[in-house]
């Protein structure tokens, strides 16, 4: 579990640190002050040694992964001259991680767009065959520093992501194998995604958790089946079973955050705007699920709202889980300029200043 993380020279993230990190956390603040530039730097940090995490994140940005014009997008006022630098301090294991990924670049011109090939990556050409920039960058290179701090054993792991002609490469380090997992979600995963993570789930045997918490919201939840044509039913004890997609959004957005988080056991889970296409009425349905869900695999939840329910339905759940006391945080980020001011909150300073009215999204 992460105690404290720091990210500099990250996007729009100049230096921003979080320390005192619980088991679940969730980040509030206004638009663009960092919440969801925090998410991808805990992602990156968690996924350090394998090169394709940061394509990844462009794609979440709806950027072109492969566009190397985009990778610019990864430094901080997209000045390439300076380190991305991202750290976490964890307990259980106790190790530090540090992760700094920085350019190789050139005078030149650069295609200007890409598309995916099979184990390659192809850039097409723009009309005029180039982008206009006369400064590319031939690689991005990720070091990641993992030091346990029980015997001070430390290891670095390199991986790069090159681009050669007009193909874009990666090339990591297969010797390592790093036990921490992480699952970075935006919105809500494809059906197809999740049957397979449900499926994953199930051969380990460990479905029978997922319906515990589900009946929570379903009592007359019976089983769940994956059927033939790919889809998840549901029995409630009618003559026939149920489409999981028929039982309401609430029910799937719900669903796929404990298998998501299950899937992640001893690992780390990223929810962007976690309520995303849910009814203010199932908020505190969700946070229960996952309050459990994160308790049970000792997952550790990092997620942003901007919902004041929700937030309302995150202090009522911490408060009132029994399993583990002083398991949430919530973080309230605010920014002016390059400057980052963060306002913490456990469980009890979260329901005062709510009793109080205080807006703390």
């Amino acid at each position: 579990m992460y105690k404290k993380i720091e990210i500099k020279n990250f996007r729009a993230i100049r230096n921003l640190k979080i320390d005192d990190c619980g088991y679940v956390n969730l980040l509030v603040g206004k638009n663009n002050c960092g919440k969801t530039t925090f998410l991808e730097g805990v992602f990156l940090l968690t996924g350090g040694s394998n090169p394709d995490t940061p394509l990844k994140m462009n794609q979440f940005r709806g950027l072109s992964p492969v566009d190397i014009e985009n990778w610019r997008t990864f430094f901080n006022k997209l000045d390439i001259k300076i380190k991305i630098d991202i750290s976490g301090n964890r307990t259980h294991p106790y190790e530090d991680r540090t992760l700094y990924i920085e350019p190789s670049s050139r005078s030149g011109p650069v295609p200007s767009q890409g598309n995916n090939k099979k184990g390659k990556v192809d850039f097409g050409l723009s009309q005029s065959g180039f982008a206009e920039t006369e400064i590319a960058i031939d690689s991005l290179m990720l070091q990641l520093y993992i030091k346990k701090r029980k015997n001070g054993k430390s290891r670095k792991f390199t991986s790069r992501i090159i681009r050669k002609d007009s193909e874009v490469i990666t090339k990591r380090d297969h010797d390592f194998k790093d036990d921490l997992m992480g699952i970075f979600v935006k919105g809500v995963f494809p059906l197809g995604e999740i049957v397979q993570r449900y499926h994953a789930i199930t051969m380990k045997k460990q479905d029978d958790k997922i319906l515990q918490i589900l009946r929570d919201m379903e009592p007359n939840l019976n089983s769940l089946t994956i059927g033939g044509d790919g889809l998840i039913y549901c029995d409630i004890g009618l003559d026939r079973r149920l489409p999981i997609n028929v039982m309401g959004d609430g029910m799937v957005k719900i669903f796929s955050s404990i298998a998501d988080i299950v899937s992640m056991p001893n690992g780390v889970a990223l929810f962007d705007e976690i309520d995303n296409g849910l009814h203010y009425s199932s908020m505190r349905l969700l946070w229960d699920a996952v309050f459990k869900a994160a308790y049970d695999y000792k997952t550790q939840i990092f997620a942003t709202t901007h919902s004041q329910e929700c937030v309302k339905a995150f202090a009522a759940c911490a408060s009132e889980f029994e399993q583990r006391k002083d398991m949430a945080r919530l973080f309230r980020i605010d920014r002016k300029d390059d400057a980052f001011k963060i306002t913490k909150y456990n469980d009890k300073e979260l329901l005062s200043s709510l009793e109080s009215g205080w807006e703390v999204r």
